[in-house]
């Protein structure tokens, strides 16, 4: 929570600063005051708007991980003596905000909140969710809440930590227009006391 508060934080102040560039830009053109501010600030919500979506991802110096994409999942559960179940997953990421959401023959989880922190010199993904299984499975397995820790190791963090490689483009090609391909693993618990492993491996 920290991390994400200081990033949003200085990202504000680069928007402050864009605005005023661009408010400075337009007066010079010969716009009046009330049309450079509101121009000005327009134009900078509507950049910042696309930066966030999706041009973060282009940017080799943002150090958040990629990890946008369709996952297959596996999840070893303690349950009634144990077991596997297999699951497909889809994460959507901008630069702020994280959803997952879950899904097998039974049920689909939708996650309530996400956030990626730093720990051990690693990334680690933690996100609460909900489960909510299909009408005919409900007496089984009725409405959970739980919370998931993915690892993102070292391998998979962005081209920010490495771009002072003498191959550029390599390295552009490898960290920044692919997102990370490489399983990420954790362990989850729930409000019905149960736990187990997990492990998330990216669609090629």
């Amino acid at each position: 929570a920290c991390r994400m508060s200081a990033l949003i934080n200085s990202y504000i102040k680069y928007l402050l600063f864009l605005s005023i560039l661009i408010f400075f830009a337009l007066k010079n053109l010969g716009l009046d005051y009330t049309d450079s501010v509101s121009w000005a600030v327009s134009i900078s919500i509507f950049i910042f708007i696309l930066y966030e979506s999706y041009f973060w991802r282009l940017n080799p110096f943002c150090k958040t991980p990629r990890i946008y994409g369709k996952y297959d999942v596996k999840i070893m559960h303690q349950y009634n003596g144990g077991g596997e179940i297999i699951a497909q997953a889809e994460i959507t990421q901008s630069l702020f905000s994280i959803t997952v959401i879950l899904k097998t023959d039974e049920m689909t989880s939708y996650s309530s909140s996400a956030n990626i922190t730093e720990e051990d010199n690693s990334y680690v993904l933690y996100y609460t969710y909900t489960k909510r299984p299909k009408g005919r499975y409900e007496y089984k397995n009725p409405i959970t809440y739980g919370t998931c820790r993915l690892v993102l190791e070292k391998s998979v963090q962005v081209f920010a930590n490495s771009y002072n490689s003498q191959n550029i483009y390599s390295e552009l090609k490898k960290w920044i227009f692919k997102p990370v391909s490489e399983p990420l693993e954790g362990i989850y618990w729930t409000s019905r006391k149960t736990n187990g492993d997990i492990i998330f491996t990216k669609r090629l």
